[in-house]
């Protein structure tokens, strides 16, 4: 009862947008990650690079506790395990290996656990169909929306307006603006030689070109973009399968403690 059933949706969305987001997914996988993190400190470094371990944590926990309840028919969740290890291994003193780990995973989510952790904890291979997978269990889906921001959406770009002038924080990977080199740290000043305003950008959405001015720390350039049909950073939303199951909502049920 700490989170109504929206909230818990709300929560899960954000991390699905985090990990999404993240051009680092597909370069460094979270067990790399989390050694890299413990080097150079909780900061994002090299931009798309690295993942977050709290993001990627998150949601292959959220898988990993699915599956142990999909396999185990609703008797078993990931909670079921960690108490395990706590009172086998924490209360008895007794070192708990990766290995320890991974046997002990299997026992209560099956092969499908490993291949989650194989896959997604220690490799980079893409979360989308088995986060749908997990998801579609308890009777839930994944919707894309389109992202309504005109940087975002159209040039893969991601930063904040302050006194007129676009400061880049993010690029999306293979976007436009990453083929063309727009970098973490550059400022937009204007597009097609106008200042940047809420109209301009509206209108902006369905164009085919434009020009940007960039402000680079030793320059000021013009770039012309030819913008693609692909629209970046799109969002997601968590809802109910029309159609469910009795066992998806008894997983359902199970899952969420209701």
């Amino acid at each position: 009862k700490v989170f109504s059933e929206e909230d818990f949706y709300k929560t899960q969305e954000e991390n699905l947008l985090k990990h999404f987001h993240n051009g680092g997914r597909h370069n460094m996988s979270v067990a790399d990650s989390s050694f890299d993190t413990w080097l150079d400190g909780y900061v994002q470094g090299v931009p798309n690079r690295k993942v977050s371990i709290y993001t990627e944590g998150a949601l292959c926990a959220l898988m990993l506790d699915i599956h142990i309840m999909d396999y185990s028919n609703g008797n078993d969740s990931l909670r079921d395990l960690m108490k395990k290890l706590y009172d086998e291994y924490a209360i008895k003193g007794k070192p708990l290996t990766e290995e320890d780990y991974i046997h002990e995973l299997i026992q209560y989510g099956g092969p499908d656990s490993l291949k989650i952790v194989e896959s997604y904890i220690y490799g980079t291979k893409d979360f989308r169909d088995a986060i749908e997978t997990s998801f579609s269990i308890v009777g839930l889906k994944i919707e894309e929306s389109e992202n309504k921001d005109f940087f975002a959406s159209r040039l893969g770009l991601k930063g904040l307006i302050k006194d007129a002038v676009f400061h880049v924080n993010q690029v999306d990977l293979k976007s436009v603006s990453d083929d063309m080199c727009i970098a973490v740290g550059d400022k937009i000043l204007a597009i097609n030689s106008k200042p940047l305003t809420k109209k301009l950008l509206e209108s902006l959405m369905v164009k085919e070109s434009l020009v940007l001015k960039v402000k680079r720390r030793f320059e000021t350039i013009d770039l012309e973009l030819v913008l693609t049909n692909r629209y970046h950073y799109r969002k997601f939303i968590i809802s109910r399968l029309e159609k469910r199951s009795d066992r998806n909502k008894m997983l359902f049920d199970k899952w969420l403690d209701i």
